[in-house]
């Protein structure tokens, strides 16, 4: 499905530095800002640029909830009304930076380029993106007929920095296809991490709207607004909030909703997962607060016009910090059910949760033998099952317009062992070896996974960083 919100693309040069000089790349539609970048300084350079990245430009990319109705977003957009206008208006979009080689290869088009730009082998099952920057998995949701999976994005450069959301769909959680950028900086700050599901809820017999103005089959994106950490762009004074965005066009084009936020609760707050528990009626949202502080939130799911999330208390995974994730697993063999809470660093608590207070009856547990993946997230509205992809981090070639890779896709289950319970994975991909060996060019990834499914291994023979962009205990 297309969107009847895009007009098109504005087609930006990228000539990457590697984190070296930078200068704002701001774009306005009239007087609204509508792209805010720390873009590359192209420098002296005589070479093109290495790739181009597509911005969209659609007619909305924020409303207020009053407006939804009246923006057209009331019902679900079609394939009819779906293209993109052949004879769109650029000339009001104005362009603003001190780059003016940058700005003079910008251009405006109706499509967008879907070539992959030069420059290395890529891993055959380990997702990549298509250029830049990638980091942590975001907004993974099952729509009923593809899997989206979004991620922490820099289209500027293959450097961190500019987090936006990117997007890619898969129809077997094993082959990607990279779509574009989706989520993009504002004046309140840097697209961080977050979580997807449905609008509709059912619940009791009914359907439950999260937010009522929209459809049912509405995709909500709850991220985290993460302010001052740009320096330089109209946030640099703001703070961390919890923000939505909603997509009626199958997740092609997300819009925010400007009069809905979470404020801030604690210091650099961040990564709001959400799920339901049916059996409370109750929507859950779980956040990073500060050090090694996790909160569980709570919203009540009848007579309210929208979610009204109260803190219901505090968990603690000692030295782990960011992008929990939480979710109820049960063991096929007896039917056993348990609640996982889960940290970045794949530590994680079993126990008991009835939709108020979650009582861990284990120490803290690991996914992982190594430190290699991270931030691994579940995809929401896949039918009581529980699939996941992490970020690899720590080792990639700077040689390639690209960087970083996810790991593959794991189902986990409940298994139970003499000293107890823990999450039992298998790859989704079996090819009926014991490794599974990704080689491309001259790099290579293994994974492989401990034969009780315990413990995820993972190893790569790809450069390490020549300095330490992303370590545990940092925040970005």
């Amino acid at each position: 499905m297309s969107s009847n919100n895009l007009e098109g693309y504005l087609a930006v040069p990228v000539w990457p530095n590697f984190g070296g000089e930078r200068r704002l790349f701001r774009v306005f539609r009239g007087e609204e800002m509508v792209f805010e970048f720390l873009v590359p300084f192209s420098g002296d350079k005589a070479e093109e640029p290495a790739w181009y990245a597509y911005l969209p430009l659609q007619r909305f990319y924020e409303v207020r909830r009053e407006e939804i109705a009246k923006a057209g977003f009331g019902k679900m957009q079609t394939e009819e009304s779906s293209k993109a206008a052949p004879d769109a208006d650029w000339s009001r979009f104005r362009i603003e930076t001190e780059d003016a080689r940058v700005r003079e290869k910008c251009f405006f088009t109706v499509e967008k380029s879907e070539d992959a730009p030069v420059g290395g082998e890529r891993p055959g099952v380990h997702f990549s993106p298509q250029y830049g920057w990638m980091n942590d998995p975001n907004g993974l949701i099952y729509d009923g007929k593809v899997w989206h999976l979004y991620c922490q994005h820099n289209p500027m450069d293959a450097a961190w920095c500019n987090m936006t959301w990117g997007h890619a769909v898969s129809e077997d959680l094993v082959h990607f296809t990279w779509k574009g950028d989706v989520l993009f900086p504002d004046s309140r700050g840097v697209m961080y991490s977050g979580s997807a599901i449905l609008n509709g809820q059912a619940v009791g017999g009914g359907v439950w709207k999260i937010f009522p103005e929209l459809p049912e089959a509405a995709l909500l994106f709850f991220y985290t607004s993460a302010g001052h950490i740009a320096q330089g762009t109209s946030s640099e004074n703001g703070e961390f909030t919890q923000r939505v965005a909603f997509s009626v066009d199958g997740g092609e084009t997300l819009v925010k909703l400007a009069d809905w936020e979470l404020p801030n609760v604690a210091c650099e707050n961040r990564d709001p997962k959400l799920i339901v528990h049916q059996e409370s009626r109750g929507l859950i949202l779980v956040l990073y607060l500060d050090a090694d502080r996790f909160g569980i939130f709570r919203a009540e799911m009848e007579g309210q016009d929208g979610p009204q999330f109260r803190l219901l208390h505090e968990l603690r995974i000692p030295e782990k910090i960011e992008c929990p994730d939480f979710f109820p697993l049960t063991n096929p063999a007896n039917g056993r059910t348990l609640w996982a809470f889960v940290s970045a660093s794949g530590c994680y608590y079993l126990g008991e949760f009835d939709g108020y207070v979650f009582n861990p009856l284990t120490n803290v547990k690991n996914l992982y033998a190594n430190q290699m993946p991270f931030a691994a997230q579940s995809w929401s509205n896949a039918d009581g099952r529980v699939f996941s992809i992490a970020w690899l981090r720590s080792f990639w070639d700077w040689k390639t317009p690209w960087t970083g890779t996810m790991s593959l896709v794991r189902e986990f289950t409940l298994g139970e062992k003499e000293d107890g319970p823990y999450i039992r994975q298998r790859f989704v991909l079996q090819d009926g070896s014991e490794q599974i060996v990704d080689a491309f060019g001259e790099g290579r990834i293994v994974e492989w996974l401990s034969e009780d499914g315990e413990l995820l291994n993972v190893e790569s023979t790809l450069p390490a960083f020549p300095y330490p962009v992303y370590r545990e205990g940092e925040t970005h």
